[in-house]
This record gives C-alpha cells, sequence and structure tokens, in this order.
C-alpha cells in the first residue's frame, strides 16, 4: 500500500507567526496532537503538544 492511500488529507494547518496559545487551541480543537507549520501555503515545519509543554513551561 503507498501512502497516498492511507494520508491525511485535509489538514489542519497552523502560519509561523502564530502564537502557542493559538497552535494549542487548534489541537484541542480538532483532538490532534501536531500541526504543520506553513508560510505562504509552503511548509516550513511542525509543532507538537510536546513543544507546547517545554515552551509553556520552560525548565
Amino acid at each position: 500500500m503507498k501512502v497516498k492511500n492511507c494520508m491525511q488529507k485535509d489538514l489542519i494547518t497552523i502560519g509561523k507567526d502564530a502564537l502557542l496559545q493559538e497552535a494549542g487551541a487548534l489541537m484541542k480543537k480538532h483532538s490532534i496532537g501536531h500541526l504543520p507549520v506553513v508560510e505562504d501555503e509552503q511548509l516550513v515545519g511542525f509543532i507538537t503538544e510536546s513543544d507546547l509543554r517545554q515552551y509553556s513551561f520552560p525548565s
């Protein structure tokens, strides 16, 4: 089986200049643990729940 046969096609993304709180709210709303980060409709990275915890509560 190829990846294209089981991949998610309707991606929920967030812009690179969005606030961490916005990313957290989107993840919670859609029950997902990561978001693709985009700039001008191009993928520039990912943010995860773990990233949010790390940067929201630095040690």
